[in-house]
This record gives structure tokens, C-alpha cells and sequence, in this order.
């Protein structure tokens, strides 16, 4: 049998983690790890990000053995994992803080992907969780509205009609965000397309800066935060 240590890299390792999912030789940074998405030997570990309310992005990672019989295997590992959330602080480290979120997230589950969508239109990211054999579980943010947020829809017309590859740029409070459209996500998940941002304590949005699958940009004036707004391809220059 082919020694396993060969193929996979250190998981304790971000550097190695991130150069084997990629290819390249990383440096840990936030943009990297919006695009982890890693499977190990028989060890699934869902990770994807949720934008807080002044525009840092978090990590939440579902969990879950793909094996259901490892667990008679001891000091292996389990069949059933809690999930967990890395709150962002803004300094390019992050903080466990599972346990301190109510609800039963640290609760073992098969988990497998996790969609990312306000659901109930209130301004902050809920999350979908699916779990192996067993019924989903939906984690409603409550509270993560407190601070301004500002989202945008956008529906092509010379391009695809979903704007998926779009790419919006915002600047509010001093400080520029971006964000694309994609028709992606988790692990057979599938994400809200609106484009999201969080950011704290401003109340108006001073310039959004569209630039469109086919290539072309349009501009658009200031706007107040608090709502999701519906932009058509082509009613802006």
C-alpha cells in the first residue's frame, strides 16, 4: 500500500495546505482562503466564508467523516463532526468561536455542503447546512443586521441573464470592497447570487462600479445602504 503521507500535506500546514490545493506557492492571506475547498482521506471539510456586517469575511466549516463505519476505529477519527466558525479580526488572523454561538452548531452531524443566502431578506447572511442521511439544518442569523449592509442583484441583458462572472465594486466609509456574482459554492451547494456587503456604521454608498461578464463597466451614484437593490445591465453608465 502507497504511503498516504506522500500524497496529502501536513493539515496543520496552511502553507502546504494551500500551495497542494493550488498548485502554487501561497502565502496565507484572507483572499486565499475564500477558495479552499478541500477534501483529505476520507475526511470532508466544507469551507466557506460569510461577510460580516463591516466587510471582513468570516469562515464557517462543515464537518463530517465520509466514512460511517471509522468509528470502529479508534483514535481514528468520528463519523459524526461539529461544525465551526472562525470569526475574522480584521488583522489576518481569525478566532475560533464556535462555542459561543448559540444553537447547535458544535452538535455532531454528517455534514456535507453549506449554502449562504439571506433567506428572510433582514440584511445578514443565513446558512444551510446538509447533512448525510439526515435532515439539513438551517442556522437563521439573528442580530448580524445591527450594522449597515447593502446588497445588489443584477440581471444581464447583453450578458448571460444571471450576471454570473460580474464583478461589483463599492466605495463606502473610506474603504473600497468587492464582490462577484457566482453560480457556485460549497459542496453541491448553491449560494445566493445577490452580492452582499457589510459596511458597519456607513449610511450611504458612494459610488458602485459595475463591470459586466462581456467586459463592459457602468457607474452608478451614491446610494442609501439597508436594501437590496435590482440593477439591469445597460440602466447605468
Amino acid at each position: 500500500m502507497q504511503d498516504r503521507r506522500h500524497i496529502y500535506p501536513n493539515w496543520r500546514d496552511r502553507k502546504a495546505i494551500c500551495s497542494w490545493l493550488t498548485g502554487f506557492t501561497c502565502r496565507w492571506r484572507i483572499r486565499t482562503l475564500t477558495r479552499l475547498r478541500a477534501l483529505s482521506d476520507a475526511y470532508r471539510r466544507v469551507i466557506s466564508v460569510i461577510r460580516q456586517p463591516h466587510g471582513w469575511l468570516d469562515l464557517f466549516v462543515a464537518n463530517g467523516h465520509v466514512y460511517p463505519n471509522v468509528d470502529q476505529l479508534k483514535g481514528i477519527s468520528r463519523y459524526l463532526q461539529p461544525k465551526e466558525l472562525y470569526r475574522n479580526l480584521g488583522n489576518g488572523r481569525f478566532a475560533e468561536i464556535s462555542g459561543r454561538v448559540a444553537g447547535d452548531l458544535s452538535t455532531p452531524r454528517p455534514s456535507r455542503g453549506a449554502a449562504f443566502e439571506d433567506y428572510d431578506n433582514d440584511g445578514d447572511i443565513d446558512v444551510l447546512v446538509v447533512n448525510a442521511n439526515s435532515r439539513p439544518s438551517l442556522y437563521r442569523n439573528d442580530g448580524g443586521n445591527r450594522k449597515a449592509w447593502i446588497g445588489f442583484r443584477l440581471i444581464g441583458a447583453s450578458s448571460n441573464r444571471d450576471a454570473i462572472g460580474a464583478r461589483v465594486e463599492i466605495d463606502a466609509g473610506g474603504r473600497t470592497q468587492v464582490g462577484e456574482v457566482r453560480s457556485g459554492g460549497s459542496y453541491l451547494s448553491h449560494n445566493d447570487m445577490r452580492v452582499h456587503f457589510g459596511v458597519g456604521s456607513t449610511q450611504h454608498v458612494d459610488r458602485v462600479r459595475i463591470r459586466w461578464p462581456n467586459g463592459k463597466t457602468e457607474t452608478l451614484g451614491g446610494m442609501k445602504t439597508g436594501q437590496y437593490v435590482t440593477i439591469r445591465e445597460g440602466d447605468a453608465r
